[in-house]
């Protein structure tokens, strides 16, 4: 687990970062594609459409526009407006695994979020 941890670490923190507008693009050609798909045309937004989505997308945080454009590739997420598809989009809760099972083994550490969690004390 400790290794696989590290790997993790080391792979993230190599990574060239991807800045807004890098983010922006690849977000417009996933949207362009999954549109071309669904409709069945070639799709490119512009002009109000595109000066619209670029505020939308510059009021999202750095986390949701990553999710968002992982979403729209995945098929997970889609609308026929470019600008619904940026302002409708909620990032998904994470996993409240309290009172749940667990896999045997695997561990886990408790996360406060959204002020809901239980917080170890330690002795």
């Amino acid at each position: 687990m400790e290794r696989n941890n590290n790997i993790a670490r080391e792979t993230l923190a190599t990574q060239k970062p991807q800045t807004s507008f890098g983010l922006f693009d690849e977000f417009l050609r996933a949207y362009s594609a999954k549109r071309t798909e669904m409709c069945g045309y070639t799709y490119t937004p512009q002009g109000d459409y595109l000066n619209i989505a670029r505020k939308l997308w510059d009021a999202l945080s750095p986390v949701a526009q990553r999710m968002l454009v992982r979403d729209i590739q995945s098929g997970a997420w889609y609308k026929g407006r470019i600008d619904w598809v940026i302002s409708d989009y909620q990032v998904p809760e994470p996993t409240n695994y309290n009172g749940r099972s667990f896999p045997t083994g695997a561990q886990m550490v408790i996360a406060i979020y959204n002020g809901t969690g239980e917080k170890e004390i330690e002795p």
